[in-house]
């Protein structure tokens, strides 16, 4: 089969991920692209802004080292590993023609902010408004010399970007919101700062001696790497 499909030219490879779009989701893309497709200039004014999930699993299923009988205790032939044999977390930034704001942390919520018992104490609305959005959002567009109005926000529609604290800060700012199709992430640019980003690490967790131990040496790891992009 192999050869037949080789000769035929077909290749065997993992398929490539792209958003699933729903009925019409499509055609509110096409109606995004037609609107825009004669911008130039204006997209150096547009803030594109996005979140990641930062994973570091040290118990990867099907990773193994070659080593020797009775070696198997050496320390460059084991894996760190955190209680739960891997940590992650949320990191958001934004960025612009020519300027982008620091890495920053995503603090995971406690029991005691809990909304309602579907509550997940994932991001809010409240906590992206008053620890990511006006301190680092807010902050790099006003250090822009030009006027605010002109100045698009390029979000994704997850709660937390719609949410009326974030649309009156918004309005404070005088900039305004880029209406952005659903399910689309591949339209972020700085969705491939978040790629080079991750393969970065992988090659950087690749050495023993840059292997995190804790959540707050994994955001170390990846601020560095923020930092030297």
């Amino acid at each position: 089969m192999n050869k037949i499909s080789g000769e035929a030219d077909f290749k065997l490879k993992i398929p490539r991920k792209k958003p699933y779009w729903r009925k019409g989701q499509k055609d509110k893309r096409k109606v995004f692209a037609r609107m825009r497709r004669k911008w130039t200039r204006a997209w150096k004014w547009i803030v594109f802004v996005d979140e990641a999930t930062i994973e570091y699993d040290s118990n990867l299923v099907g990773r193994k080292v070659r080593l020797r009988a009775g070696k198997e205790l050496e320390e460059k032939n084991l894996k760190p590993s955190f209680k739960s044999g891997r940590t992650n977390i949320g990191v958001y930034a934004a960025i612009m023609h020519g300027r982008r704001t620091e890495l920053i942390l995503v603090r995971k919520r406690t029991e005691e902010e809990r909304t309602s018992k579907k509550d997940r104490l994932g991001l809010n609305a409240h906590q992206y408004a008053t620890e990511i959005h006006q301190p680092y959002i807010i902050l790099c567009i006003e250090g822009i010399n030009i006027a605010p109005e002109t100045i698009y926000m390029a979000a994704d529609n997850a709660s937390w970007h719609c949410g009326e604290e974030n649309k009156n800060l918004q309005k404070e700012c005088g900039n305004q919101r880029l209406a952005w199709p659903p399910n689309s992430p591949d339209l972020n640019p700085i969705e491939n700062a978040w790629t080079i980003i991750k393969k970065a690490l992988r090659k950087r967790f690749s050495r023993l001696e840059r292997r995190p131990h804790s959540a707050a040496e994994l955001f170390q790891e990846v601020k560095e790497e923020w930092d030297l992009q």
